[in-house]
């Protein structure tokens, strides 16, 4: 896969989003740790915002889909398709993250339309490149100016994959510094195919 970002562009962010744009659907390994809680999952989206998330831990089994077209997601906590099920609203505490992430605005869309909306309203420093995981990844910086927040967020650090654009790792900062949650991604598939059925409700 050739390089988005070996020719030197002068706005990766940018770039990585127009990349994004031509991407159906993905799949991908997330760890996200926030505080004392870790919680590792397989997500997977397909446009125009369908989610599936299987959780390896700490709910290990459980299942939770989300269908834009509903507005709704179901939660299988033994497994996908066996009782109990629950059909939850999308702001619903019991599937929000720690951080208060949502299902239904959790994919790399909308981490890239708060990043450019932090960027326009702070600065963007583009700190170097670095290897995570073998993976050579652009480093940014992005902070709110003042105390410009998008909630709690007042800093994102970014690390984009030099060949994909997508995140590698995300760190997300309140206005005092303090680290509020960090993402770690591994194992993307971009436009896979999946089964029939995959994202049904």
């Amino acid at each position: 896969m050739v390089s988005l970002f070996l020719s030197g562009a002068t706005d990766p962010l940018q770039s990585a989003v127009e990349h994004y744009r031509r991407v159906d659907s993905y799949q991908m390994k997330v760890q996200t740790s926030s505080g004392s809680s870790t919680d590792v999952m397989l997500y997977s989206f397909k446009k125009p915002g369908y989610v599936r998330v299987d959780f390896e831990k700490p709910f290990k089994g459980a299942v939770l889909i989300y269908d834009p077209t509903q507005k709704k997601a179901k939660l299988w906590p033994f497994g996908f398709q066996r009782l109990p099920v629950f059909t939850l609203d999308p702001d619903n505490r019991m599937i929000k993250s720690p951080s208060g992430q949502r299902i239904d605005r959790s994919d790399v869309g909308y981490l890239f339309e708060n990043a450019k909306l932090l960027a326009s309203r702070g600065s963007t420093e583009r700190v170097g490149t670095q290897s995570i995981e073998g993976q050579n990844a652009i480093h940014l910086v992005i902070k709110g100016d003042g105390k410009f927040s998008l909630g709690e967020i007042h800093q994102y650090q970014l690390w984009l994959d030099s060949a994909t654009g997508f995140p590698v790792r995300v760190a997300s900062y309140n206005a005092g510094g303090r680290l509020l949650e960090q993402v770690e991604i591994s194992g993307l598939l971009v436009d896979p195919e999946f089964p029939l059925g995959f994202f049904d409700l």
